[in-house]
């Protein structure tokens, strides 16, 4: 896999190289105080670590996300500063942003979203650079920030804000001009006429000696560590290149260099391995050391995407690869590698030396770098892709205008060509002048072979197919006549197929497409021709046909892409713009060395990955002529290289310099808006993870951005917030959400976006919001009216019980064993102290454990009452009476022991009866004599059900203090009767003369260790 990766990355390479020769001018977009931008001179650019540019210039500091500046025109206000000229930035690799001005030093600060003094940024004294003037500022391999000074030397400090100054003598503190560093330990620095080398290991200053012979006179303004090299820029020499090795130093003259590279102001060597060279009045340079070519770019006024000024301030990279240009009366550029990957080529209305009209009908190729290109009215051109070089045909004749309206092109003897003209058939001799090349074989007599669209040649035979707007005809290219041709099955008499393309495939088969009838099949062995019938297509025009390597055929329709098999003569799929085309317009179709289709549109290219299923769109953004194309004018060159045509003239690239573009970064905040009034508006807001609002805040909008600054125009978004939507929110282009009326409460905002290639970023950005509720809804005033319900229940549980004992009392008719039964079950103590425990809690104001204790009792009185008056309730009744019980006393005894209740599955969903409450007084005295007797608060209580032939076992196990120990703590009120009355209960439940109950004292280590009792109930 690894080494996959670098055969495409080497091919990437290579294709960028061999096509380099050919690119002529490098493609900028501009920013300017017409976008925004604060003022037009580029003094310094960087990124921060949010992804934000900032720029630098002479009327303040400006933020920029991709569309729009946010200008800060005096970011240094309350400090001494007088200047907002912003000379030097820099991001350090600890996150803060520094900016220098000839008033001193700033950083800024997150929390507070505004710009400190570089003292007071670390909490120090005063010290020299919070007031003097900033040229350069650069951070070393071991993460020291250096800051060049105008007339105060050089400083280099530490992490913590700590300087130490170097260059402090008279004559030497004010002639620094640059840094640069090997990015391993090694630092250089040069004034004027010296360069000297530090080592961050020992930090010590070395001056580099450099023959005099070679600089003498020049003045050092830039240094640039580029191909192991030290690259310096001097004020009028051009460059010089240092070796450190060896120690020589040699002048840069690459083969292609004009002669006209002398005044350096800054050099960038970027991720690419190219140099770039930023020049006072002679432009930008980039120099590709792998082929030694050195493009200039300079500004042209007939060429939008040149530079605005030649005079450049400054340069940077940013963490994309895209370069930024600082000029001096222009604001900034920006190259991005993907404006250039296609190359265009248009008529040049000054000299007329390349393309003579931009309407292109056909192309057409022999393979040998002649490249043969026909338009809509400037005839025939022939651009040599070898040596650039462009050669006109156009018939001067008054009778021969028609005649440079070229709609098809295909190949003749002798160096010639047949010519499709809306003047008729063609022959042009490439061997005589263009002024004299066409000879015309349709004339005013025949007026059907005219305004013809398409020419082919198939294999074998001389006769040449043409068609135009009055249907179909042979051309016999030996004979120079035409044929008399009428097909088997007579169409031909009865149809006027206006065929615009043809191919012949692998079984020399011929597909024709037509305008108005669809798709046609010719065998010529048969002289038969048969329609296509698509019907799911919904139209009969047909623009391209293709066939790929696994024999399948490709059809450009005006309704989609489709996919088609010859051979069974079955339409596969049909592909449209629901399926990621640009547009459902195909006018041509090619393929490439990895199988990928390549489709020209009414909307821009698109390059369809097969294997992945999906279409990768580029516009006029990426350098394409145009975003409309026209009908089968495309061409594929034996090296790959692909060539369309369209409305405003010839695209043309290599597949292999087109890479997918996976950049997307997550978006960042980039505003927050309360009833249409920001929030916060400066640039720390995207460091807020959580943001309040006050109950009458719930109306609100957020802004975001993905700071992607390629193609940001095609980035899109999706948002959604927590609780309010069910589903991500697909808002396109729009950035920015907007709510009103919400609840309070915790709200989540989340986004993600899209590329221009429709990547979805894996990091998606969260944003915590909480609108404050009214005091109405407040926990504190819930809390009140809670604790005043929980108080009126208590009264009225008091009440009810109260009148129970009162009922009880007035009863004069109980039978002794009811009554017995009743009070084995539950103890008058146990009933007395958990009301007693209520009442504690409710005096100490622990109004929720109050309540739930309450709630509880109340449920486990009611469980006692319904089952007191049965003989036998079902089992599950029972358990859950237990599980209450044992939950009063685990909060009685302060969570003193842990309960474990083990019944398998089978022996619930049984309809098992049992009498009320049999095992409570063994329980309750395990919980009374046994654990809470126990030190700590580790005791066990384990109770478990199962089944033992016909009977019920019962086994209640506790690792309590033992009896022996309990009977010493036992006073006399507190001696239980109601295990001596379950014994008897159980007696009776199971017929038996004597009662099924084992109790055993556990032992561990010879001392008592708890106690285990078995209760056996016959299964009725």
């Amino acid at each position: 896999m690894i080494l996959l990766r670098y055969c495409l990355a080497a091919c990437f390479l290579l294709c960028c190289q061999l096509l380099a020769a050919r690119q002529k001018e490098l493609f900028f977009e501009h920013y300017t105080s017409r976008n925004g931008l604060s003022q037009n001179s580029g003094y310094s650019v960087t990124q921060d670590r949010s992804g934000f540019i900032w720029m630098g210039t002479q009327e303040g500091l400006n933020r920029f996300d991709g569309y729009e500046f946010i200008s800060y025109r005096k970011p240094f206000a309350g400090s001494h500063s007088t200047s907002n000229q912003v000379d030097a930035l820099l991001t350090s690799s600890s996150g803060p942003l520094w900016a220098g001005t000839p008033d001193g030093l700033f950083l800024f600060n997150i929390q507070s979203g505004q710009f400190e003094t570089f003292s007071r940024y670390f909490q120090q004294p005063a010290s020299a650079p919070d007031s003097i003037g900033i040229l350069k500022l650069f951070e070393d391999p071991r993460h020291k920030t250096w800051i060049l000074t105008r007339h105060n030397g050089l400083f280099i400090a530490d992490s913590n804000g700590r300087c130490r100054q170097h260059f402090i003598e008279e004559g030497r503190n004010n002639r620094l001009t640059d840094i640069a560093s090997d990015g391993i330990q090694q630092v250089w620095v040069c004034d004027i006429n010296n360069l000297y080398s530090y080592n961050t290991i020992t930090q010590s200053f070395k001056q580099i000696s450099i023959p005099t012979a070679t600089t003498e006179g020049m003045k050092f303004r830039s240094i640039c560590w580029f191909n192991k090299e030290l690259w310096i820029g001097t004020a009028e020499h051009g460059v010089f290149i240092y070796n450190p090795i060896t120690g020589i130093t040699r002048a840069f003259n690459p083969p292609s260099h004009d002669g006209t590279l002398h005044a350096v102001t800054c050099m960038l060597a970027d991720k690419q391995q190219q140099l770039w060279i930023g020049t006072r009045n002679e432009g930008l340079y980039r120099y590709n050391p792998a082929t030694a070519h050195l493009t200039r770019c300079r500004y042209q006024d007939d060429q939008p995407g040149s530079l605005r000024k030649d005079f450049v301030l400054s340069l940077f990279e940013d963490r994309q690869g895209i370069i930024w240009i600082g000029l001096s009366g222009g604001g900034f550029a920006k190259y991005d590698l993907y404006n250039s990957i296609f190359h265009t080529i248009r008529k040049n209305y000054r000299n007329n030396s390349q393309l003579n009209d931009n309407m292109l009908f056909s192309l057409f190729s022999s393979g040998n770098g002649e490249l043969f290109i026909g338009a809509q009215n400037g005839g025939l051109v022939k651009w040599n892709t070898i040596n650039q070089s462009f050669t006109s045909y156009k018939d001067p004749s008054p009778a021969g205008v028609t005649h440079n309206t070229v709609y098809g092109i295909a190949s003749g003897n002798n160096n010639q060509l047949w010519l499709a003209t809306w003047g008729g058939l063609c022959l042009l001799d490439l061997n005589a002048t263009p002024g004299n090349a066409f000879r015309s074989f349709s004339t005013g007599r025949d007026i059907g072979k005219t305004y013809l669209y398409s020419v082919f040649k198939p294999t074998g035979g001389n006769n040449m197919l043409v068609s135009g707007a009055n249907g179909l005809y042979q051309f016999d290219t030996e004979k120079k006549e035409w044929i008399d041709w009428v097909d088997r099955d007579s169409f031909l008499l009865s149809n006027r197929p206006a065929i615009r393309c043809f191919l012949e495939d692998n079984n020399h088969m011929i597909w024709m497409g037509t305008e108005g009838l669809g798709l046609l099949l010719l065998d010529r062995n048969n002289n038969r021709i048969t329609p296509i019938q698509l019907p799911q297509l919904n139209t009969k025009n047909i623009r391209s046909l293709h066939q790929d390597n696994n024999g399948q055929l490709w059809i450009g329709s005006d309704n989609g892409l489709v996919q088609f098999d010859p051979v069974n003569r079955k339409l596969i799929r049909i592909w449209q713009t629901a399926d990621g085309l640009p547009n459902n317009v195909i006018y041509g179709i090619l393929s490439d060395q990895q199988q990928r289709l390549w489709l020209s549109t009414n909307n821009g290219l698109s390059c369809f990955d097969l294997r992945r299923q999906r279409f990768f769109n580029y516009d006029i953004s990426y350098g394409l002529q145009g975003t409309e194309f026209n009908t089968n004018c495309c061409y594929r060159d034996p090296k790959g290289v692909m060539y369309f045509g369209g409305i405003e003239g010839l695209t043309w690239f290599h597949p292999g310099s087109v890479p997918e573009d996976k950049f997307n970064p997550a978006p960042v905040i980039t505003g927050f808006h309360v009833m249409n009034n920001p929030l916060q508006s400066d640039s720390s807001l995207q460091y807020r993870q959580h943001i309040r609002l006050q109950p009458n805040q719930n109306f609100f909008s957020i802004d975001f951005s993905s700071l992607n600054f390629s193609h940001t125009n095609r980035t899109v978004y999706a948002y959604k917030l927590s609780g309010i939507d069910e589903d991500w929110v697909f808002c396109g282009h729009r950035r920015s959400a907007g709510y009103t009326k919400l609840p309070p409460g915790n709200y989540t905002f989340q986004v993600k976006a899209a590329n221009n290639q429709g990547n979805w970023n894996s990091t998606i950005t969260s944003l915590r919001i909480t609108i404050l509720p009214e005091f109405w809804q407040t926990k504190w005033f819930l809390a009140t009216v809670l604790t005043l319900a929980v108080a009126l229940t208590w009264w009225l549980i008091r009440r009810r019980i109260r009148q129970i004992r009162h009922e009880a009392r007035l009863q004069q008719k109980i039978s002794t064993t009811e009554m017995m039964a009743l009070r084995a079950q539950m103890n008058p103590h146990f009933i007395f102290n958990c009301i007693n425990s209520i009442d504690a809690l409710i005096q100490s104001n622990d109004k929720y454990n109050a309540t739930v204790y309450l709630n509880k009792f109340a449920r486990l009185i009611r469980n006692i009452l319904d089952s007191s008056n049965q003989p036998a309730i079902p089992l599950s009744k029972d358990l859950d009476t237990l599980r209450l019980y044992i939950e009063l006393e685990q909060l009685r005894n302060e969570n003193k022991f842990t309960v474990s209740i083990q019944v398998p599955d089978d022996i619930l969903q049984d309809d098992l009866k049992v009498p009320p409450l049999i095992i409570q007084p063994y329980v309750e005295n395990a919980i009374l004599h046994g654990l809470r007797n126990r030190p700590g608060n580790d005791g066990k209580l384990v109770i478990s059900i199962s089944r033992n032939n016909d009977y019920l076992l019962y086994r209640i196990e506790d690792n309590g203090v033992g009896r022996a120990a309990a009977k010493t703590g036992i006073r006399k009120e507190n001696i239980s009767y109601g295990m001596a009355m379950t014994r008897d209960r159980v007696k009776l439940f199971n017929k038996e003369n004597d009662a099924s109950v084992q109790i055993t004292d556990l032992e561990q280590h010879h001392q008592p260790a708890g106690t285990r009792i078995e209760v056996q109930l016959k299964i009725q």
